[in-house]
């Protein structure tokens, strides 16, 4: 059968006064409360009601959810309750906060009556409002479009019961047909055969027929598609049986829904025929809504429940027997009761829901069928009967013990080191302000701060992997808890350093005790996968007593005395004073000035020269950088390359120390080209620098904005550099060879490298470390290393040049070792470009270098 299309019928000629003696009729009450309730149930609201404005009060009529005294009452003071803007109102009245909303704010609460938003529609009849029916929440809310179109046909359906019930409560028609002919539905008279003897106009509307074309033919000649249907068999029955029925069929060749009172007249039938397509379409759409919304409860993501009001289990959906574990036949037999872990979680439920009628978002803890216990969010409200009685409680659960245990992890992250399960850096620092502030507060009270560094920590991490690391520093962690008393504070500051908060300390003498003690206890070996690992500890220590203002100073002075006890032979600790105070405050002035002077050109290179001792030629420059102080003067890098190293300055620095010399060594070849094609420019490369990702983009990308040969290049790197990681240096500098660059060795001799390890490194040069240069007088055990150096490079093809030259005694036994190349003081000292430059000129026109003695 096909879907009907939906047709607008003309209702029954209902007056308003008609109406609203139906709807106060008891024979009405059954169709009406079934309207509030499916209200009610729709809308997802507590309360519902439908009621008749008369004068002042508003009388109801039907009602669920309504509590006392009202539901006894029978009816509300009109101009007090909302109805009374339903009536003036040309369509739903929605209020989302009825103590915020414009319409109601300045009216008087109805004493308890539970509204807080409200939704109602007018019962309208020829325009004029003879009820309203309307639904209630105790919480404010926002009503959607769905809600609305809802409502609206639910009010429909009130004003199809009514009229239904007007035809209904009419007698039946006599056979005289001009009588029959004034009813307000579609009238038909048929003989025995079932030809149309009488029809009145509405009965022509409906059948989309006139009259003449029906009168005197049968109902099976002009509608062949209804035999063998429902009706036809009907007919049939009033026929044989000589009895009324009653039936609403689908009139297939109109394409319409009708409602038929078919009963015997004058030895045939009398037909009342109403069109109901457009009820048909209405109540299926209803029917589809509710499926929908049983659907809804069914699949939806949240449980959801409704219980009794004693607490019995009446209905849940899919994911509350997903979460809690129980088939729905166990889950029916139960009570709410049975799945609290904690009477007072139950107890809380049942005060609040006393208390206000609703649990929004209520934290407790429930249990699953398998015992597991999981932290929930209910949120619930109570169903109250006409009277206002409770009977029942419906809501959802939404289990949040994965949001929860997420959430713990995040506040425990904020505060705790993951690893070491000890307070982290923030913790410590909130703890050391208000310790701070309290010896500001108490007279006599001091602590002191403690700060902790493993020696060999990357030794550790390097040789036997990370795993193994942490788990050093969780012994370490451990041991440091170990050594101190609970009042105390251990954490871990980051990487391999701890810090200990003493509080409350006597005299610095105990404080001299704890710190030895840390040094005892982490000097014994560790056991780590099976083998035993050492690592020694430096321990800086600052105390409250040498007066601070600031944590930050506090942990700064400590973290000094630390680096002064690795700097003292490590395994030891420094109690921080005012004298290491003074050099760490001039410490920071210089780091200042060196970053100042970086910026404001303080720095210029001098050249040291690299001479041939066969014809005394300059064959190269070694750039030294200088730092031309305001105030103090010229400063040696040994004055601030160092403090260049630790802050992280010397990258930066070196990097224009060899775009500087690349340029000037180009400015010299183009203005010498006869004395300067054979020098090649040395600039030292620090290990921080030697690191850098970017470390042969940026030398190839110098070299090119300078338009300086690779060839003429030549970088110095000291063993320790080289060796740390060799196989990152081999790949390194096979590329830096790979482009013509020349790489030296510097301060050979003072390292650890071997004969197998230099071979298989690219290098075309090695300096002798200046300290075996200056001991060869007189031969012995430095002469014999400056020939085995000689000859090992000799050997493997590599240039050595002998740094540190200062003698004509020395220089005459580099001769007899047959060095090559040299330099000292003895040939010259370290010259500024303009001095540079007049040398190289002299050198190209006199075949052999200016001696500069120092």
């Amino acid at each position: 059968m096909p879907e009907a299309t939906t047709r607008t019928s003309e209702r029954s000629r209902l007056t308003p006064e008609l109406a609203r003696r139906l709807l106060l009729d008891a024979r009405a009450s059954e169709p009406l409360r079934r309207a509030t309730h499916l209200a009610a149930l729709a809308l997802r609201a507590p309360t519902s009601l439908l009621g008749v404005p008369e004068r002042e009060r508003f009388f109801l009529v039907s009602q669920s959810g309504l509590s006392a005294p009202w539901s006894e009452l029978g009816y509300l003071p009109l101009q007090e309750s909302c109805a009374a803007l339903v009536c003036e109102a040309r369509d739903v009245v929605v209020i989302d906060n009825v103590v915020a909303d414009p319409l109601t704010r300045d009216t008087s609460p109805l004493g308890n009556f539970p509204c807080a938003a409200y939704c109602g529609i007018g019962v309208r009849v020829d325009g004029v409002v003879v009820g309203v029916l309307s639904v209630t929440d105790v919480h404010p809310r926002r009503w959607t479009l769905d809600d609305l179109v809802l409502l609206r046909d639910i009010a429909a359906t009130v004003i199809r019961d009514i009229e239904l019930l007007a035809l209904r409560g009419t007698d039946e028609p006599a056979a005289a047909a001009p009588t029959a002919l004034q009813v307000p539905e579609g009238y038909v008279l048929l003989d025995n055969a079932g030809r149309f003897t009488c029809l009145n106009e509405r009965a022509e509307q409906v059948l989309q027929r006139t009259r003449d074309t029906l009168i005197g033919r049968s109902v099976w000649e002009c509608f062949p598609g209804m035999i063998g249907t429902a009706f036809h068999h009907e007919l049939l029955r009033v026929l044989s049986d000589q009895r009324g029925v009653e039936l609403e069929d689908y009139f297939q060749p109109l394409d319409v829904w009708l409602e038929v009172r078919a009963y015997p007249s004058n030895g045939g039938i009398a037909l009342h025929l109403r069109d109901v397509t457009a009820r048909q379409a209405a109540q299926r759409e209803l029917r589809e809504r509710e499926a929908r919304y049983r659907a809804l409860f069914e699949e939806n993501a949240s449980a959801i429940f409704m219980t009794s009001r004693e607490g019995f289990i009446l209905e849940v959906n899919r994911a509350t027997l997903d979460l809690f574990g129980y088939t729905y036949e166990e889950a029916l037999a139960m009570r709410a009761a049975d799945v609290y872990c904690d009477v007072e979680d139950r107890v809380r439920f049942q005060q609040e829901m006393a208390r206000t009628g609703a649990v929004v978002d209520m934290e407790v803890c429930l249990r699953r069928k398998d015992g597991e216990k999981i932290d929930c969010v209910v949120s619930a409200t109570a169903q109250r009967s006409r009277t206002g009685e409770i009977i029942g409680y419906h809501g959802s659960v939404r289990d949040v013990t994965a949001a929860k245990r997420a959430q713990e992890k995040l506040v425990e992250s904020a505060f705790q080191d993951p690893l070491t399960r000890l307070p982290n850096r923030m913790v410590f620092t909130d703890r050391l302000e208000r310790l701070l502030k309290h010896s500001k507060r108490r007279t006599g009270y001091n602590f002191a701060v403690l700060f902790i560094d493993l020696d060999r920590f990357k030794v550790v991490n390097d040789t036997f992997g990370h795993h193994a690391g942490d788990m050093l520093l969780t012994a370490v962690a451990r041991r440091l808890e170990h050594c101190v008393r609970q009042e105390d504070t251990v954490a871990r500051i980051g990487g391999d350093e701890f810090a200990v908060l003493l509080d409350g300390i006597g005299d610095v003498a105990s404080v001299a005790i704890v710190a030895q003690r840390i040094l005892d206890e982490l000097a014994e070996p560790v056991l780590v996968d099976s083998r035993e690992v050492s690592t020694s500890t430096s321990v800086g220590v600052a105390l409250s007593m040498t007066g601070y203002d600031l944590a930050d100073e506090i942990v700064r002075d400590a973290d000094a005395a630390m680096y002064r006890a690795k700097a003292s032979g490590r395994s030891a600790y420094v109690i921080f004073d005012t004298e290491m105070y003074g050099r760490a405050r001039a410490q920071l002035a210089l780091e200042s000035e060196l970053r100042a002077a970086m910026k404001s050109n303080q720095l210029e290179l001098h050249y040291h020269p690299v001479v041939a001792l066969d014809d005394g030629g300059v064959t190269g420059m070694e750039a030294l950088v200088r730092w031309t102080h305001p105030e103090r003067g010229v400063l040696l890098p040994s004055e601030f390359i160092p403090l260049a190293e630790s802050t992280g300055l010397i990258v930066e620095m070196g990097w224009w120390v060899l775009r500087e010399a690349c340029r000037q060594l180009r400015a010299w070849q183009l203005e010498y080209p006869a004395a300067a094609f054979r020098l090649t420019m040395s600039v030292n490369m620090s290990a921080r620098q030697f690191v850098q990702p970017n470390l042969v983009k940026k030398i190839d990308m110098i070299l090119n904005d300078t338009e300086l040969p690779p060839s003429s290049l030549r970088l110095d790197l000291t063993e320790a550099v080289v060796m740390q990681n060799a196989d990152l240096a081999a790949h390194l500098l096979s590329q830096l060879r790979d482009r013509g660059i020349q790489i030296c060795l510097d301060d050979f001799g003072s390292g650890y490298s071997s004969l197998r390890e230099l071979s298989a490194l690219p290098i075309s040069t090695l300096k002798i470390d200046p300290s075996f240069v200056r001991a060869m007088n007189g031969g012995g055990e430095s002469h014999a290393i400056v020939q085995t150096i000689i000859a090992l490079g000799r050997s493997m093809a590599i240039d050595a040049i002998a740094e540190g030259v200062e003698t004509p005694e020395q220089l005459a036994a580099l001769r007899t070792l047959g060095t090559r190349f040299a330099q000292g003081f003895l040939f010259s000292l370290p010259l500024d470009s303009e001095a540079a430059s007049t040398l190289i000129a002299e050198s190209g026109r006199n075949g052999h270098a200016r001696r500069v003695m120092a």
